[in-house]
Order: C-alpha cells, then sequence, then structure tokens
C-alpha cells in the first residue's frame, strides 16, 4: 500500500504540527510535536509523535523515520512540496503469544 504525506502544517500551539496521510485512499492525521534541548552546549531538537503516530507506524520505523525527517525539514522552514511519497506502508500483525 502507497503511503503519501498530503500535508505537514503548523498548529496553533507552539512547536506542533498537524500530519495529514494517506495509506492505500485511506486518510489519516496526527500530531508530532518538536522540543529543543541542549546536549554538549549544542542544541538537538527531539520530535515526538502522539498515540496514533506510534500505534500506526509500530511495525513500520523506516516510514516513521521519514516522517519525523520532514517534520524536522517543515520546522526548520524549509520548503516542500505536497504530496509526498515515501514508500510502501506494509500492515504487519503482531505475532500471537502462545501461553500455553
Amino acid at each position: 500500500m502507497k503511503l503519501q504525506v498530503l500535508n505537514l502544517l503548523p498548529t496553533r500551539q507552539n512547536h506542533s504540527f498537524q500530519v495529514m496521510i494517506e495509506i492505500s485512499q485511506t486518510q489519516h492525521q496526527f500530531t508530532m510535536t518538536v522540543e529543543t534541548d541542549n546536549l554538549c552546549n549544542q542544541p538537538l531538537q527531539i520530535i515526538q509523535g502522539d498515540d496514533k503516530f506510534h500505534s500506526l507506524f509500530q511495525w513500520n520505523r523506516e516510514l516513521a523515520q521519514k516522517i519525523y525527517e520532514l517534520v524536522y525539514q517543515v520546522y526548520n522552514q524549509e520548503e516542500l512540496n505536497f504530496p509526498i511519497i515515501l514508500g510502501k506502508f506494509d500492515e504487519v500483525q503482531e505475532p500471537a503469544i502462545n501461553l500455553s
């Protein structure tokens, strides 16, 4: 299933972004936040997705990383042209646990 980012917009909350994606003609949206901390006197940007993001991408870490990179670019005021196709989204089921 094809995954594309339809749009990525800042929200009214500081350092927060609304991400709209489409996976095989089904649209999803979630919120990403960016915090800046210092590590060894160097600024470090920490990007965090909401629970919906983590649930949706728990088995697709590489695609999640691409979305983090897009958020980083928008946060740093880089111009992007949407939609952006990121690749193939695989629905992987969690392995069943046998307790016997």
